[in-house]
């Protein structure tokens, strides 16, 4: 009897030692497994970044406008009284060709400006340029952004061009003479029944607004988004640090007369590199990154050290 329990105990240790060697190869066996990450993709792309402001005006029907000068200069072209000009003709010149050479100027530095900032952002991510001196490149672009704007809005009160198919009524300045911020110059007549939207801008934005570098919208009765044109801004500025502006809508946007309607600037645009809002993310100086992807496994931290408004790198 005492034989038969020491061969039925020595059974169940065998047993038991079978198992545990099975379950040792199987765990040995399993690999472990990378957790999986669910990525969501974007592309960057080339776009157009602005600054933005949003105020309401009230609709009006008005055909004839009056210009005065907002620079000091001397006028060296303006088209005869009567005679019919299209949209986009020059009427009137102050000092047009330093206008132009100005415009070009600032141009040629904010590109130059922008392709030096973009080169430094890549060899400081390679960490071959100082954080400082990468902030002096920003710096510099900021410079000739603030630049451009100011030529651009400059070169727009010094070539004046027709904002509609119409003519030049009566001028009150002739080749030659010399003018300053609120001379009388002349009036124009418009040929088409656009709508104007009278508007109050705060004096800040006096320098930065021309018709060539921004952009104006409304909604129409429907919702829809129509683009306007900025005609001109006053030289005034009132007791409470406002001037005010018109901006010209077609006669056949419905947007309706005498209400007043909500109207979006976008000013001071320059191209660069944005993606959606939700890849950027925000480091502990408050400098923007987003994480690129290497190949199907990997992804890397991106920097792209700037400070500009979301979705711009």
């Amino acid at each position: 009897m005492q034989t038969l329990y020491y061969i039925i105990l020595k059974k169940s240790a065998l047993l038991g030692l079978l198992h545990f060697v099975f379950l040792f190869h199987s765990k040995a066996a399993t690999k472990p497994t990378k957790p999986t990450v669910n990525v969501g993709c974007t592309t960057i792309k080339e776009d157009c970044a602005y600054e933005e402001y949003t105020l309401f005006g009230k609709c009006n029907s008005n055909n004839n406008e009056e210009y005065y000068s907002r620079v000091v200069g001397k006028v060296d072209s303006i088209v005869k009284e009567d005679k019919r000009v299209k949209r986009g003709d020059t009427l009137l010149t102050i000092d047009g060709k330093v206008a132009i050479s100005k415009k070009v100027k600032a141009q040629t530095n904010f590109d130059n400006a922008l392709k030096e900032y973009n080169r430094h952002c890549k060899l400081y991510q390679e960490d071959f340029i100082s954080k400082e001196s990468l902030d002096q490149s920003k710096a510099k672009l900021d410079v000739a952004s603030r630049d451009l704007s100011e030529a651009k809005n400059n070169y727009d009160h010094m070539v004046i061009q027709a904002p509609r198919d119409g003519y030049i009524g009566v001028a009150q300045v002739n080749l030659g003479d010399t003018v300053s911020p609120g001379t009388y110059l002349f009036s124009f007549l418009s040929l088409e029944e656009d709508k104007t939207v009278f508007i109050n801008l705060p004096e800040r934005l006096y320098s930065k607004l021309g018709p060539s570098n921004v952009d104006i919208s409304t909604k129409d009765v429907s919702g829809n988004i129509v683009q306007g044109e900025l005609l001109s801004i006053s030289s005034y500025i009132d007791p409470t640090g406002m001037v005010s502006a018109r901006v010209s809508f077609a006669q056949n946007i419905n947007i309706v007369n005498g209400v007043y309607v909500p109207i979006t600037l976008k000013y001071n645009q320059y191209n660069t590199k944005v993606v959606d809002k939700k890849s950027i993310l925000e480091d502990d100086e408050g400098y923007n990154f987003v994480y690129k992807i290497v190949d199907e496994e990997y992804v890397k931290k991106q920097m792209w050290y700037s400070k500009l408004r979301w979705g711009v790198l």
